[in-house]
């Protein structure tokens, strides 16, 4: 399916840049059949499987970069990566690499070792979008388009709007104090509501899943 899905996508795209993000549910079989099938299609293969050893065996065949923010997430993980030649692209995140100064210095570290950098994006509100697009700007190179969800999210968010504007694919860096956006303190508070009264404190994406398909287990890799 994922195979017949890209392929309509670069028909209907052509030229356009298609990565593919599994989020490490195929085996490591799986996953070197599924590169071979896309070679020539695929800008990059996203986390296909897990470990940075399972990604090591993806690479030898594969003929397209492999991309990560699953099993890279961590400066100790960076010396097997490397060492192994696991991953070809690091999608970084300001998030879990330290903050904003630690990403500059990630990008070097990539530069140094001849790895591609992107930015991974979760499912993150305007105040962590303005500052991915900050550090976006003061690296100095980025080799494929940032990822973000904030399109999905953008009616929760909890900033004034009008700053953080994605046209034609790119976003401009806001130029106000700080970061440049200004919180919207009724949208913090209404956020905030939802939250206490969720009763959730934890993340629980099986329970999620069981709410669409019942008797839902997690299990990886799926295929």
């Amino acid at each position: 399916m994922e195979i017949a899905a890209i392929e309509a996508l670069a028909d209907a795209f052509p030229g356009q840049p298609l990565p593919l993000d599994p989020n490490t549910a195929w085996t490591v079989d799986t996953s070197a059949y599924v590169a071979r099938r896309l070679d020539g299609v695929l800008e990059y293969l996203e986390d296909p499987t897990a470990t940075i050893a399972g990604m090591a065996e993806v690479a030898k065949d594969a003929p397209m970069p492999l991309a990560t923010n699953m099993c890279v997430v961590a400066w100790e993980h960076l010396r097997p990566a490397i060492e192994r030649n696991a991953i070809q692209v690091l999608l970084t995140d300001h998030h879990y690499w330290g903050g904003l100064r630690r990403t500059r210095e990630l990008a070097a570290v990539c530069e140094a070792f001849g790895l591609a950098l992107s930015m991974h994006s979760n499912s993150h509100l305007g105040i962590s979008l303005a500052a991915m697009t900050h550090v976006a700007a003061a690296l100095p190179r980025l080799d494929h388009s940032c990822d973000t969800h904030y399109p999905w999210n953008s009616a929760d968010d909890v900033i004034v709007p009008g700053v953080l504007e994605i046209r034609d694919g790119e976003v401009a860096v806001p130029t106000g104090p700080g970061l440049g956006v200004e919180p919207d303190h009724d949208a913090l508070d209404r956020l905030h509501r939802l939250y206490v009264d969720s009763g959730m404190r934890s993340r629980d994406d099986t329970g999620y899943m069981r709410r669409i398909r019942p008797g839902y287990e997690l299990r990886l890799p799926r295929w």
